[in-house]
């Protein structure tokens, strides 16, 4: 019986050290979401990534709603890069394009003066010097600058949507025709 009552202790005993036992309860740890953009801009490479809260100042996204009197809206999608001066050659670039409009979709563009409108889509880039500023943009004279939007996807939740696509083309000095800039291999993905 003595036996009994000790098996039956140390079972009792077992139990209650196993049911004391906490499991670890595992929190899925939410991957940080990268923004990137590369390019090959006049010969030399770009490559900027970071996540949404690094690198602001030198790449980032904006998105704005329009909404229209009879109750529809159009979505434009704005994306600037600070060139740093070892590509430019400068003391300062910024390369700036928006999309009117925006869906997943090839937008070829080639209007010289779009970049001055608010609502189109364009592309230029401003470089700056100690002692002059210069635009480079599309013309209607020269072959098209393409930005295809590959990635337009607003989250469920409402947030700011998820734009990722690829940019190639040249851009030409509003000056002088004959001074232009070349964009390659250009990829991106940006989250406002």
């Amino acid at each position: 019986m003595k036996t009994h009552l000790k098996f039956v202790g140390l079972l009792l005993l077992a139990i209650t050290f196993l049911s004391c036992k906490k499991d670890k309860i595992e929190i899925p740890v939410k991957p940080v979401y990268i923004q990137y953009f590369n390019a090959n801009i006049a010969g030399k490479d770009l490559n900027i990534k970071g996540s949404l809260g690094e690198n602001r100042g030198v790449f980032r996204g904006s998105w704005t709603v329009l909404g229209y009197g009879n109750g529809t809206d159009k979505d434009l999608y704005r994306v600037d890069v600070a060139i740093p001066n070892r590509i430019s050659n400068s003391s300062s670039a910024q390369l700036s394009f928006q999309i009117f409009d925006i869906k997943q979709k090839p937008y070829t563009i080639s209007s010289a003066r779009a970049y001055l409108e608010s609502f189109s889509s364009n592309i230029y880039l401003i470089v700056k010097s100690s002692t002059s500023s210069d635009v480079y943009t599309t013309s209607e004279l020269k072959k098209p600058f393409v930005v295809n939007i590959t990635k337009y996807e607003k989250p469920k939740n409402g947030s700011s949507p998820f734009v990722g696509g690829k940019i190639d083309g040249v851009l030409y000095n509003t000056k002088n025709l004959q001074d232009s800039i070349v964009i390659r291999y250009g990829v991106f993905e940006v989250r406002f």
